[in-house]
């Protein structure tokens, strides 16, 4: 889609499906065939743009990586297939701009939560960013198996993906030899929030000076 001398490219990283209940109580799939078109069920892209507007490419939004989150008959989501999109229309990760020019914007460091838990995945990432001539500090916030189950059984936030989180506790298990190898591990199991943002902060470089 042109506008202007802006080209738009619409890519999906996936596959969301919901059920009218997702859209609230009282949604339903009468009426509105158009949408719930399989088994009364919405199925709709996890979509990313991709905006071309000179020798710029910027990428928007980043789609949810190579997992799913099963919610049962409510939601089910299915991502890793941006690259695929990215390739599809002659762009590798390296050529997209988003984090260099929200860097070049704000300044300071940029923070990308996100949990990665296939080493392919986070190769790609991270090849990506230094290329983009980006440093790149990872940390992995990790606390032990009970602790993990308690706070996910008490967020009152995220309720819808509690189920799926405690699914994954078995994959960040089974990551943990690849994470501790090319991450730092910070506990968070006797830390509070601040402490551990306090930690973080004053190991990574303040300024450019600082990570040559």
């Amino acid at each position: 889609m042109l506008i202007g001398d802006i080209d738009i490219h619409p890519i999906a990283d996936g596959t969301f499906r919901a059920s009218p209940a997702y859209f609230g109580a009282h949604a339903r799939a009468d009426g509105h065939e158009d949408l719930f078109t399989r088994h009364a069920m919405a199925w709709l892209p996890i979509g990313c743009f991709l905006v071309r507007t000179g020798d710029r490419t910027i990428l928007v939004d980043a789609g949810m990586g190579p997992e799913m989150r099963d919610d049962g008959p409510r939601r089910l989501l299915v991502g890793g297939q941006l690259l695929l999109g990215l390739r599809a229309v002659g762009v590798t990760p390296p050529e997209c701009g988003g984090h260099v020019q929200v860097l070049d914007y704000v300044g300071g460091t940029l923070v990308i939560p996100q949990s990665v838990l296939v080493e392919q995945y986070w190769d790609e990432l991270e090849s990506g960013l230094r290329k983009a001539g980006i440093p790149v500090h990872h940390f992995v916030l990790h606390a032990d198996h009970d602790t993990l189950v308690q706070r996910i059984e008490n967020d009152a936030v995220e309720t819808g993906a509690r189920q799926w989180r405690l699914d994954h506790l078995v994959d960040y298990q089974q990551a943990q030899p690849w994470l501790s190898r090319r991450a730092r591990l910070i506990d968070t199991t006797k830390r509070t929030p601040s402490e551990v943002a306090a930690l973080i902060s004053g190991t990574v470089p303040q300024s450019a000076d600082e990570f040559r």
